[in-house]
């Protein structure tokens, strides 16, 4: 244990892992309840109200971080760790009617801010549907916890439910989370991170910072909100063929789709996402909880005749090799502007929302919502029985929900499109939907508008409400909208100053 003094008072306590600390200052910059971890989990059977409790805080007095505070006191800037001998479960109990009453209590406890210094952080609703049918709502910020937590946490409730009903006790030892935090902090003290170091700086070195054409300037604080796209069964069987014939994951080839669609959507040479990964890269860390999670820089480069199943070769060497070398990267190291875009664009997979058993009674996350980083925008893909679940997450700050449910679209069409023919060149991938095909042939052909501004006009609108986002690419040369429009009105004065006005026909060499 690591010992902080102050002129005040000494606090004893343990130092944050390098995960925590890179949340505590998000936490600081757009407050603590954008970054929590929810789950909903539901419960189907004749429920032992007590017995859950019981469970529940059998899991508390389990896991440490579940009892953590996070004190600081003047002169620190981020607090310590302090481990609380009993910490009781804030419960609070509801009888709802409808599906519409439980999404606005979801909503509401989004909202709830935590006590970080002495309160519980770890809240528990029980919600009533019917006798048989309960809904148990799960909340912590991720300081204490992240989607593998989650996972395991509904996992021990059930087991302890199950254990309470007879009588006995969970006693099998896990791996505290202050253990792991401790190990974080040596390990880069040793020679091996070094090379850590070395890896990390040659994936990010020369990356350059890309923009949608539909991104607004950010007018507030990070808000995220989110757009769920379910895939179809039969697309999903597709899907699993083609990972299967390709000798790859279904991770692997999700987030290939999301890079070549923004490749596809931005024209940049080299595309970068920051792809979660859970850290338990141990096994004795597997049944822990806590923020083990992060996200790491995956840098695919692009070329317009190279085909899908080329990339996705290159995502899957990428993915392993940052798996391998996970504990060195951490934020704290580089400079807020060292690498441009990360983690603006990010990805995340979960193999399958938990569902467990204990006797009489079936526990399953019914829908779960973690933010470990500040994102533009995030797709995190699920398993969902026999289809999957995409999920795009995005700052309402910076894009209007229309322009994401357009994206969402045009990534089934790509997936769709690379299952089929993964041999394709990504150029030639589908982009656009029969549908939207139809509209814009049959409906749009033909119709004419009266304008009553000039493109310039329009132009320079676009330049206003996007300055720097990318507007032209030629080449090596790349310029924003707000560069591009001062090359126009160096241009424009340099032909008036040659007494080009109207209807005076100019030559442009091309």
């Amino acid at each position: 244990m690591r010992d902080v003094n102050t002129i005040e008072e000494h606090v004893e306590g343990y130092l944050l892992s390098p995960q925590q600390k890179r949340l505590w200052r998000l936490q600081q910059e757009d407050g603590a309840t954008a970054y929590q971890a929810q789950c909903a989990i539901s419960i189907e059977g004749p429920l032992d109200v007590e017995a859950l409790k019981e469970a529940t805080q059998a899991v508390v007095d389990r896991h440490e971080i579940l009892r953590t505070s996070f004190q600081r006191q003047p002169g620190m800037k981020v607090p310590v760790q302090v481990i609380n001998e009993h910490m009781p479960v804030a419960w609070s109990y509801l009888n709802v009617s409808d599906g519409a009453q439980v999404e606005e209590i979801f909503a509401t406890e989004k909202e709830k801010p935590f006590d970080f210094d002495s309160g519980s952080l770890f809240r528990a609703s029980l919600l009533v549907l019917t006798p048989r049918s309960h809904m148990l709502l799960l909340a912590m910020p991720v300081l204490c916890g992240d989607a593998r937590s989650l996972k395991n946490l509904v996992g021990e409730i059930s087991l302890g439910y199950a254990a309470s009903q007879e009588g006995e006790a969970i006693d099998e030892e896990v791996t505290q989370y202050v253990h792991f935090s401790e190990w974080q902090n040596d390990l880069f003290d040793s020679e091996e991170a070094e090379d850590g170091r070395a890896f990390w700086q040659r994936q990010v070195e020369a990356v350059s910072p890309f923009a949608l054409a539909v991104e607004r300037s950010p007018a507030g604080s990070f808000r995220p909100a989110t757009v769920t796209v379910p895939l179809s069964p039969e697309l999903t069987a597709q899907i699993e063929s083609t990972v299967r014939r390709e000798r790859s994951s279904l991770s692997d080839f999700l987030l290939t789709c999301w890079q070549t669609l923004l490749w596809r959507l931005t024209a940049q040479p080299d595309v970068l996402v920051g792809s979660v990964y859970d850290g338990r890269k141990y096994e004795e860390l597997n049944g822990s909880l806590g923020l083990f999670a992060r996200a790491l820089p995956i840098r695919v480069q692009y070329a317009e005749d190279l085909t899908f199943s080329r990339i996705l070769r290159q995502v899957g060497q990428a993915t392993s090799a940052a798996a391998e070398w996970q504990e060195y990267f951490v934020w704290e190291e580089w400079e807020d502007d060292q690498i441009p875009g990360f983690p603006e664009m990010g990805f995340e997979f979960d193999d399958e929302l938990a569902k467990f058993r204990a006797g009489n009674i079936t526990f399953s996350v019914a829908w779960q919502h973690v933010c470990l980083e500040r994102f533009k925008i995030k797709l995190s893909c699920a398993h969902a029985g026999d289809h999957l679940v995409t999920e795009f997450h995005y700052d309402t700050n910076l894009f209007k929900r229309a322009d994401i449910e357009h994206l969402a679209e045009a990534f089934l069409t790509l997936a769709r499109s690379a299952a089929s023919e993964p041999q394709l060149a990504i150029g030639k991938l589908e982009l656009m939907g029969a549908a939207e095909r139809a509209q814009l042939l049959q409906e749009f052909s033909g119709r004419t508008e009266e304008y009553t501004r000039c493109v310039h006009q329009l132009f320079e609108d676009q330049v206003e409400r996007t300055p720097e986002n990318l507007a032209v690419v030629s080449g090596e040369e790349r310029l924003t909208y707000a560069e591009l429009n001062r090359r126009a009105n160096q241009l424009a004065h340099y032909l008036r100053g040659l007494d080009v006005g109207p209807d005076v026909l100019v030559g442009v060499c091309m």
